[in-house]
C-alpha cells in the first residue's frame, strides 16, 4: 500500500511540474534581455509631459531620472525649486526637505525624503 501511495504522489508531482517547465521555456522566448545600465522608460505621462526612467546603479539599488516639460518662467521654476524648506509642499510624495549647506547663491546641498515607487 505504501509503495502504491508513494508512486501515485511521485506521478502527480511529475505531472504538475511539466507545465511549469514548459511555461518557463515559453517565457524565455518572450522576455527581452536588456542592458541594466541603460535607462529604461517605465512611465510616459503624455497628459502632464512627464517621462520617468530607471536603471540599476553601481552602488545604489535603483537610479531614476525624470524628463518633464514645465510650463512657467525659469524664474518661477527656480523660485519653487530653491525654496528648500517648502519643497515638501510642491513636490508629490515628498515627506521632508531641509537645507544642509549653502555653498553659494547657485549651489546648494539639501536633504529630500520622498516615497519613490517600487517597480
Amino acid at each position: 500500500m505504501f509503495k502504491k501511495a508513494a508512486f501515485v504522489v511521485l506521478s502527480l508531482c511529475s505531472i504538475t511540474s511539466v507545465p511549469t517547465v514548459y511555461a518557463l521555456e515559453a517565457l524565455k522566448d518572450v522576455r527581452v534581455e536588456r542592458d541594466k545600465s541603460e535607462w529604461q522608460l517605465v512611465k510616459n505621462d503624455v497628459t502632464r509631459n512627464i517621462k520617468t526612467y530607471i536603471r540599476e546603479g553601481d552602488a545604489k539599488r535603483i537610479n531614476f531620472k525624470i524628463d518633464a516639460v514645465i510650463e512657467g518662467t525659469l524664474e518661477a521654476v527656480a523660485r519653487v525649486h530653491f525654496d528648500i524648506n517648502n519643497i515638501k509642499h510642491w513636490y508629490w510624495e515628498t515627506l521632508d526637505s531641509r537645507l544642509l549647506q549653502k555653498v553659494s547663491s547657485t549651489e546648494y546641498y539639501y536633504y529630500m525624503q520622498y516615497n519613490a515607487p517600487v517597480t
